[in-house]
């Protein structure tokens, strides 16, 4: 059901306002495309739009095929037997079960958003006689997971380091990630067994895409030595912790891929941004943007060959500095350009083989360092004298020991909370069968969910569905849930700035506000002409979700005569 406009004059306002922007970005892009134009880019990083979403999503889909098209061409099911594919998840298998996004499908339709509920955990789940022994599960393997994840990237970036030219898109699945924590859980003496096991079920693919099973035993066997010893983690009896392990190293697998794909353009830009800053420290900083941005970004990513600066983006320079931009950009750019393997590069393409931009980005790197170290050793300068250094980045994700929730579903479900095993009904489908577990453990009146027949009727009632699964630490339970969403019209996806407004318009139907005009209380707000009011003690605890805070504090202070 739609909200009621709170201020519909004004909401009508904006919607025409942004159905104005629509039009003119429309006729924009139609005149860039017909000029053969590129679009103008800003340094503000902003959201991909659908189409490169879209495109980047089936770049990565038809990788991931590829790469484990070989493994399961000579595998059996585990349900039916036959070969071609691995278990009853595969749509080749006669048993196949509809995954979350085929039920939501079904139930929500095309349009619908996965969220989360937070509510804590002692709370939400039952207190049963096995709940003690549950959470101490739950926070040994969150333990677990946390260390074998951080020691598995630490191999791996130490690998990325060593061989640069030995990596293959397998360090973006998640298959490779589990394989590579079943290294770091067993021993020395099983190291070759399990990655040559790993290799032998991608042996149908092509030798350049395989992975070099010798240089990562002897990787790992340099940084074991290293580290004494302590890169592998004992399991110590743990178990049921399969599930959670494999959906950790799937958020890793994913970061890996993100990581290149999301900041290669950033990096290689803000190189060209410092390197002209420091040769033009006098020219204005928004000029030198417009520059990288408008012209050496397509240099660089686009075109095969080089070509003069347009008039436009000179003119924003002096003449002096302007006629040499070209003899001092084209050998940065060309030092760049050689060392990517295909044009032109986009988001999309990169998704092919994500490893293929570091190159670049090692040389960039070296680059910093070089700065750095030069810089080092002019101790004998003045600080306001030397010239401002670069931010350095990362080659690759750092491992961090933040790793805190772990993912209870299906298929750990039974085995955290052994109350929760229910026994499957005649004609009860698998996703009933499981929901109806986890009734059973977790208390959903806390959500608002009254029985179970409540929780099954949520898609037809509240238009809502439970996707059979939650996130947890021990302390706070995130439970999955999805809901159907209204399709948004074109307009809601423009975004209004204050440049889109003539000062009539904002003072007809907006009041400017602004906070601490005299910079010294952050809870003081200034409306329109003259207004000025202070958030009361009641405003400004509830602002920060302590409800009752107030309420105990003049308690106190009057109990003690504060």
């Amino acid at each position: 059901m739609p909200r009621t406009p709170i201020y519909p004059e004004v909401e009508k306002f904006i919607i025409l306002k942004k159905r104005a922007k629509l039009e003119k970005v429309k006729s924009d892009s139609a005149k860039e495309s017909s000029t053969t134009q590129t679009p103008k880019r800003t340094s503000t990083k902003r959201k991909d739009s659908p189409n490169v979403i879209v495109a980047k999503k089936s770049t990565k889909r038809s990788r991931q095929a590829s790469t484990s098209a070989a493994a399961f061409s000579s595998s059996k099911c585990s349900s039916c037997q036959e070969e071609g594919h691995n278990s009853a998840r595969s749509r080749q298998c006669k048993n196949y079960n509809l995954n979350i996004s085929e039920l939501l499908q079904i139930k929500l339709g095309p349009n619908y958003q996965r969220y989360t509920l937070s509510v804590p955990f002692d709370t939400f789940c039952f207190n049963t006689q096995n709940k003690t022994s549950s959470l101490k599960k739950i926070k040994d393997i969150s333990s677990f997971i946390r260390e074998v994840l951080f020691k598995a990237q630490l191999f791996v970036n130490f690998f990325i380091l060593q061989h640069p030219t030995k990596l293959t898109n397998d360090f973006f699945e998640q298959n490779f990630w589990y394989t590579i924590s079943r290294v770091i859980r067993g021993s020395s003496n099983e190291v070759r067994s399990i990655l040559q096991a790993y290799k032998d079920k991608k042996k149908e693919r092509p030798a350049g895409q395989n992975l070099d099973v010798a240089q990562l035993i002897s990787s790992f066997a340099e940084l074991s030595a290293t580290m004494n010893g302590n890169l592998f983690v004992p399991e110590n009896g743990l178990k049921n912790y399969g599930q959670s392990l494999s959906t950790a190293c799937e958020t890793v697998a994913t970061t890996y891929n993100n990581y290149y794909i999301e900041n290669f353009e950033n990096i290689i830009c803000n190189y060209f941004i410092y390197a002209l800053k420091t040769k033009y420290a006098n020219a204005k900083v928004g000029s030198i943007k417009k520059l990288v941005y408008n012209h050496v970004y397509d240099q660089v990513f686009t075109h095969p060959q080089l070509s003069s600066i347009p008039v436009d983006i000179l003119a924003f320079f002096d003449p002096d500095v302007g006629n040499n931009l070209t003899s001092f950009l084209d050998p940065l750019i060309l030092e760049v350009k050689n060392r990517i393997s295909t044009l032109p590069l986009s988001k999309e393409s990169l998704n092919n083989e994500p490893f293929k931009i570091l190159p670049v980005l090692r040389y960039i790197l070296k680059k910093y360092d070089d700065i750095y170290n030069a810089q080092a050793t002019q101790n004998e300068k003045i600080d306001s004298m030397k010239s401002p250094l670069p931010r350095r980045f990362s080659l690759f994700p750092n491992p961090s020991l933040h790793w805190r929730f772990i993912k209870i579903d299906s298929q750990n479900l039974s085995g955290i909370f052994p109350d929760a095993k229910q026994n499957k009904q005649p004609n009860e489908s698998s996703f009933d069968h499981q929901q109806r577990c986890f009734y059973q453990m977790f208390d959903f009146k806390r959500l608002g969910i009254q029985n179970y027949e409540n929780l099954q009727a949520l898609p037809e009632q509240k238009e809502r569905m439970f996707l059979n699964g939650l996130y947890t630490d021990g302390y706070t339970c995130r439970v999955l849930f999805a809901r159907k969403v209204l399709p948004s019209p074109p307009e809601e996806k423009i975004r209004l700035e204050l440049d889109d407004l003539s000062s009539e318009e904002v003072n007809k139907h907006f009041r400017p506000c602004t906070v601490d005009p005299g910079r010294r209380d952050p809870f003081v707000s200034y409306h329109g002409g003259s207004d000025i009011r202070r958030l009361s003690s009641s405003e400004y605890y509830n602002m920060g979700g302590n409800t009752f805070l107030h309420l105990k504090l003049r308690l106190w202070s009057n109990l003690f005569r504060i």
